[in-house]
């Protein structure tokens, strides 16, 4: 473990970015309620103009252990894909 890691656990900090990326996706959150319609619509677009739509996770590097703590998440994003025929591209999975 690295000193900053427990820098950051020590200050909270480390919890601070787990809540932060947690509360962007959560259902109650005004920005992710409107995600399924923005997203049904970039995959028009997408038809309309023939180009396959590639949805790409970035992991967060705090953490890229295999008990990976944004799992959850990305499974949410991995459902928008198929709901709307794109493809997720996870960059992640090579390195673990």
């Amino acid at each position: 473990m690295s000193q900053f890691g427990n820098l950051l656990r020590n200050v909270g900090a480390k919890h601070a970015y787990k809540n932060y990326y947690n509360g962007l996706y959560a259902s109650e959150q005004a920005g992710w309620k409107k995600s399924p319609t923005a997203f049904a619509e970039l995959a028009q677009i997408c038809r309309d103009r023939n180009i396959p739509l590639k949805i790409v996770l970035i992991p967060e590097l705090h953490s890229l252990a295999e008990d990976y703590e944004f799992e959850p998440i990305e499974s949410l994003i991995v459902q928008v894909g198929a709901t709307n025929g794109g493809e997720v591209l996870n960059p992640d999975r090579r390195f673990t």
